[in-house]
């Protein structure tokens, strides 16, 4: 088994539509095999935080768009943990741009993205951003099991 962790973030333009739709995501996070490890509430981002979080995205045209989005209101963010966490979030997040979404109606994102930036969720890309993001929000938690952890 390739027991993983990712970072998963319910980001502002859902967290704000309430209990309904952060709940509807949890479930499905859950009926798919993810279990929530840690969860945390953001209340204000500070610009060099997210600038921080998002670097790789540095110098695209939306990167000025995003780090607006993630700073303008509370989001949650939650590290997950199973069989290939990663993979699995990003299938169950759906495509990131919201034409593509549309087209895959059960996904978190074909359900509530507003926009390609207002795209209800991220999640981790590979494992190594997935240390890196668990750290910058859960400093004290392990961010992916040891091998031994694995068998």
């Amino acid at each position: 088994m390739n027991i993983q962790r990712t970072l998963a973030i319910v980001k502002p333009d859902l967290f704000c539509r309430g209990d309904g739709a952060k709940q509807a995501i949890i479930t499905k996070m859950r009926d798919h095999g993810l279990s929530v490890v840690a969860t945390r509430r953001v209340e204000r981002w500070h610009i060099e935080e997210a600038r921080r979080f998002y670097g790789e995205h540095k110098g695209r045209f939306y990167f000025p768009r995003l780090i607006h989005h993630m700073t303008s209101a509370p989001f949650e963010v939650y590290v997950l943990q199973g069989e290939d966490a990663i993979a699995k979030w990003r299938r169950l997040m759906g495509p990131t741009h919201l034409e593509k979404a549309k087209l895959n109606p059960d996904s978190c994102r074909g359900m509530f993205s507003r926009s390609d930036t207002k795209n209800a969720v991220h999640g981790s890309d590979s494992p190594q951003n997935a240390d890196f993001e668990i750290g910058i929000f859960f400093p004290d938690i392990t961010p992916n099991p040891a091998p031994e952890e694995n068998n």
